[in-house]
């Protein structure tokens, strides 16, 4: 017996050293990493060119501002740049998104990344905007009524634009496409005659063109993409609540007429 006692005994203090140095590991671990490890909801949002810029007193930096002032939880925003915002919410880097497409009335989008179950369980607020596409010709043009008609056209089209075209409809059918980098660049091509169209969004449009969207040639009725943008959440603690304190803002801004008036475009 004493043998076998002596052969257990060098075994059993190393792995309760170890077990100690582990938990004192931990403790020390724990007062060293940040609150907003702990509890916070993080949100990711995409940096949008004269509507969200980190440190700017842009129309959606206000907006976001208001959507999380006096919310229960403590809340962490990061402002990305291009689609990197977008691409590690749905790695699930981050809680929440500020900006999330849907189709009309919270619909999953055709041909998007994420899946049916995955859509389905998401906490989604309200829509604060509605995006829709148009083709817009020059001053002096015909406005274009269907896709057929801009076969063979060359259309410019900004980079985030044309990511969503591409998973969203067929608009990128028999066209030639100039890529660009903003709606601002693809209006300037246009202005110059270099393009015959370009593709843009609504809000995009109305910024590059000062608030002037009328002097160009396009039907409202024909929308190549209609999207709606909202706080979109993966299932988690404080959520919920979180999404019911967005809702109750925006219902306040929206009855209010504050909510049109921050995102009206500049005149």
């Amino acid at each position: 017996m004493r043998s076998q006692f002596r052969r257990r005994n060098p075994i059993t203090r190393p792995v309760k050293l170890l077990y100690a140095t582990l938990i004192g590991l931990v403790l020390i671990a724990s007062r060293q990493t940040p609150a907003i490890a702990e509890n916070s909801i993080t949100i990711a949002a995409q940096e949008m060119p004269g509507l969200l810029e980190a440190g700017k007193p842009l129309p959606y930096n206000q907006l976001l501002d208001l959507l999380l002032e006096n919310a229960d939880q403590s809340i962490n925003v990061e402002i990305l740049p291009g689609y990197r915002g977008p691409r590690r919410w749905l790695r699930r880097e981050y809680d929440c998104i500020f900006g999330g497409v849907s189709g009309p009335g919270h619909s999953l989008p055709p041909n998007t990344r994420i899946t049916e179950a995955d859509w389905y369980s998401l906490h989604i607020s309200r829509p604060f905007n509605t995006l829709k596409v148009h083709a817009f010709g020059g001053p002096r043009s015909e406005p274009v009524h269907k896709i057929e008609d801009l076969a063979g056209k060359q259309i410019a089209v900004d980079q985030v634009l044309l990511f969503d075209l591409r998973f969203h409809t067929k608009a990128l059918g028999p066209i030639n496409i100039v890529k660009v980098g903003s709606a601002s660049e693809a209006l300037n091509l246009l202005l110059r005659g270099r393009v015959d169209q370009i593709y843009a969004y609504d809000n995009d449009m109305a910024l590059a063109a000062g608030g002037e969207m009328d002097e160009f040639a396009f039907d409202p009725d024909f929308v190549l993409l209609e999207l709606e943008e909202s706080v979109m959440c993966w299932p988690g603690e404080g959520i919920e609540n979180l999404i019911g304190h967005v809702n109750s803002k925006l219902k306040n801004l929206s009855e209010s007429g504050a909510l049109r008036d921050m995102l009206k475009p500049p005149q």
